[in-house]
């Protein structure tokens, strides 16, 4: 056997740069689909509930002055 079979012989598989690139291409779009989905998220407006308000209310706490009284 000479060194030239030997090294056809070994090589038969992909190259490693034909699964590492596309590998690294998907891991990259995946990272990059949840951070974008989680800048979404944490800037999304709650929801509106029909018939409340959107802020507290009014007689929803008081302060230490109003016990006083």
């Amino acid at each position: 056997m000479t060194a030239d079979l030997i090294l056809a012989a070994e090589s038969t598989g992909p190259s490693l740069l034909v699964v590492l690139v596309p590998a690294l291409i998907i891991a990259a779009l995946l990272i990059g689909a949840f951070a974008w989905g989680s800048h979404r998220r944490a800037h999304r407006r709650p929801p509106v509930t029909p018939g409340r308000p959107n802020g507290p209310r009014a007689d929803s706490w008081t302060t230490p002055d109003d016990e006083q009284r």
